[in-house]
């Protein structure tokens, strides 16, 4: 656990509001330490807020910290219930408290804080400088009401709204700076297993959480549509160094593909070897002005695929409605595929379905040999996952060709 600056947030005074403050000298002086503070969860990072105490004894900061869920504090916050450690030095090692003894914390308590709705706001903590034995867990459960009586001072509207532009920052610094990084994982067609297409996804800065996340983030601020068109274009500049035989699927919501940007960047790229992949972020309300858009689109030479079929995202009225040319089975129908005769099965009528309509059958999620033998058994088309190429900058990538044999 590094310290590091306050980095990318709002400019604040390290100094804790009064209730705060005081509630942080609460728990410090009951259970004895020298320190107590309060750490946000940003991401899989935490930030430490507000410290109260001695900090030249222990050495924590205001500021980012890494968290990593082999460490006390990622236990605390991952189990959600709060930790005591007497001591963290060697002789009385426990697993994961290496992170505290490296910042000279040698007893330590945590707890996580839960808000009203729910969520986790992050990690209520104390320490001292010396490990002391005559700590008992009964301490944690004092440290826990603490963080009941600060969750209520958190949440309010004026910290939502914080929340909220916070976010709106984060997000736009990524879009003002080109968006996030581009993996591309290729889609074997199941004959000859040659690569015939490759799917770009997006690559956040490593700790600030997954891609759903940020895209979700993203909707919630209303710059959603912003931050998929901007990860589209990246996409389709790398068009020009693939092969021609090679078809590119970028991902996009419903509220992109109704976006004039999106039809504006398919004129600039042969659209033909295009697959737009629709997310279900959202619902469709209006199939039939959605499919006038999908038409619009396909006589340019693009082509639809739905995307995580067989979850209980991609319903059947979005098959049967929106007359995909692909379907890609979601990852968890392939997961145990080989092992479940009932995802085989299932398989199997998806393969039905696509040959009586034309379609083109996608297994995703293919990690062992075992379920490739059975997508292909199953009658699927073409197949991606990490057993057969995993998802990597394009200019570093060279993927070869895999035997068909078992």
């Amino acid at each position: 656990m590094g310290h590091g600056t306050l980095v990318g947030c709002l400019d604040r005074d390290s100094d804790a509001p009064p209730m705060i403050a005081e509630l942080l000298a609460v728990a410090r002086k009951r259970l004895g330490m020298d320190v107590a503070w309060l750490a946000r969860l940003v991401g899989e990072q935490l930030l430490i807020e507000h410290v109260e105490g001695d900090t030249a004894a222990v050495g924590v900061r205001p500021g980012f910290v890494r968290h990593h869920r082999d460490t006390i504090c990622g236990r605390v916050l991952e189990h959600g219930h709060p930790h005591l450690i007497p001591d963290t030095r060697p002789e009385g090692y426990i697993p994961g408290c290496e992170a505290v003894a490296q910042i000279g914390v040698g007893c330590y308590a945590g707890t996580p804080i839960r808000l009203s709705d729910g969520s986790t706001y992050g990690l209520l903590g104390c320490g001292s400088s010396h490990p002391d034995p005559t700590r008992r867990a009964r301490d944690t459960s004092f440290l826990a009401l603490i963080a009941e009586v600060i969750a209520g001072c958190l949440w309010s509207p004026d910290r939502a709204l914080l929340e909220r532009e916070l976010t709106w920052r984060r997000i736009t610094s990524l879009i003002d700076s080109g968006g996030p990084d581009l993996a591309f994982q290729p889609i074997f067609e199941t004959g000859e297993m040659a690569i015939v297409g490759l799917e770009a996804l997006s690559r956040f800065p490593p700790g600030s959480g997954s891609a759903e996340k940020w895209f979700a983030d993203a909707t919630r601020v209303g710059l959603g549509v912003e931050l998929e068109l901007i990860a589209i274009r990246n996409a389709f500049q790398m068009l020009s160094v693939l092969p021609p035989a090679i078809a590119l699927g970028v991902n996009a919501s419903p509220s992109a593909i109704r976006s004039p940007a999106l039809r504006d960047m398919i004129g600039c790229v042969p659209a033909e070897r295009v697959f737009i992949e629709i997310t279900e972020h959202e619902p469709i309300e209006d199939y039939g002005c959605f499919v006038a858009i999908l038409e619009t689109l396909r006589r340019t030479g693009v082509r639809i695929a739905l995307d995580d079929v067989g979850s209980g995202y991609a319903r059947m009225d979005h098959v049967l409605e929106l007359h995909p040319d692909a379907l890609k089975t979601d990852r968890l129908l392939v997961e145990r595929i080989d092992t479940d005769p009932t995802r085989a099965a299932l398989l199997s009528a998806f393969s039905h379905f696509a040959r009586k309509t034309g379609t083109l059958l996608v297994a995703e999620g293919v990690e062992t040999a075992a379920q490739l033998k059975r997508t292909i058994e199953g009658g699927a088309d073409a197949a991606q996952g990490y057993y057969l190429a995993a998802p990597a900058p394009l200019a570093r990538r060279a993927p070869a060709r895999r035997s068909s044999e078992y």
